[in-house]
């Protein structure tokens, strides 16, 4: 969220403004441009896609993948499968962290990551999910979930809650 105030008004915090002016709330996070394209998860009742890790993957790259599986799982009812890059035989993938296939992709970020920052990119009908030094794949795997796939993370105790069938609906 952001707060975004008239020219002569000055917001202490969020949702705070003085009494000089009004305060309006846009979403920060909606995307700029027109929508993409959309991504059929499934077909048939079967996954359109594999999520797929580099063979040295990290304990985080592991999670996020993790993650990833049981929102797409639970949300179709397909059964997602998570495949290593020497396992790897073509086809559609969601690509998490710094895979082979993501380095020869000819994606890349505009802008450095740094510790929190990601970058989720669509390229030859995959999917790159990329992440900055701190919290790597996480972070574009749960931006996924939650801001496109309309799942939501309340608490470890309950887990997510979700209903997806497409990106972009």
């Amino acid at each position: 969220e952001s707060v975004k105030t008239e020219k002569n008004l000055q917001s202490t915090k969020p949702g705070q403004a003085t009494k000089m002016g009004s305060v309006q709330w846009e979403n920060s996070l909606a995307p700029r441009g027109g929508r993409g394209f959309k991504l059929e998860l499934t077909r048939d009742g079967r996954p359109s896609f594999r999520i797929l890790l580099p063979d040295v993957a990290t304990s985080i790259e592991v999670k996020a993948a993790a993650l990833l599986k049981q929102a797409l799982d639970g949300g179709t009812g397909a059964d997602f499968v998570v495949v290593r890059e020497s396992d790897y035989a073509g086809g559609t993938v969601f690509s998490l962290g710094e895979t082979r296939l993501y380095r020869n992709s000819g994606v890349r970020s505009r802008v450095d990551l740094g510790e929190d920052g990601y970058l989720i990119a669509a390229n030859g009908g995959n999917l790159f999910l990329i992440g900055g030094t701190r919290r790597g794949a996480i972070s574009p795997v749960i931006a996924l979930i939650e801001e496109d796939l309309g799942g939501r993370f309340y608490s470890r105790r309950e887990g997510l809650r979700n209903g997806i069938s497409t990106i972009g609906n």
